[in-house]
């Protein structure tokens, strides 16, 4: 993975567990997202040569890209509650255990499929 994009999800990583660990899951959830695009992001610019401007963009580069269906759905995923708890009320349909199960499903999945480094991938 580029040195920008691993520097970059190893920082997002971090601040998802201090935000998880300090009980704020809607910037958790975020952070987790963003963790994951720049692994994707990673990933795009090592096979492809190019890293996305635009979420519209890098969906678009996944489509073309042929990955499982089940990795561009857990991608989704990640993508949408990062929306939703940024804006719309959130409290509904996210609390720890979601979060947790975000974390130990899409999330894991993404890293997974994109290699990404131990250190950004949970136990």
């Amino acid at each position: 993975m580029p040195t920008n994009h691993l520097d970059q999800a190893r920082r997002s990583y971090r601040a998802y567990q201090l935000l998880r660990d300090e009980g704020f899951v809607d910037w958790a959830a975020t952070a987790l997202f963003y963790t994951a695009l720049h692994v994707v992001d990673g990933w795009l610019q090592l096979t492809f040569g190019t890293t996305p401007e635009s979420h519209r963009a890098r969906d678009r580069w996944l489509s073309r890209a042929s990955i499982p269906a089940e990795v561009e759905d857990a991608y989704a995923d990640l993508h949408s509650v990062s929306h939703t708890v940024r804006y719309r009320d959130w409290t509904a349909i996210l609390d720890g255990d979601r979060l947790a199960a975000l974390l130990d499903g899409p999330y894991r999945l993404v890293c997974e499929h994109f290699d990404a480094p131990d250190a950004i991938v949970p136990d």
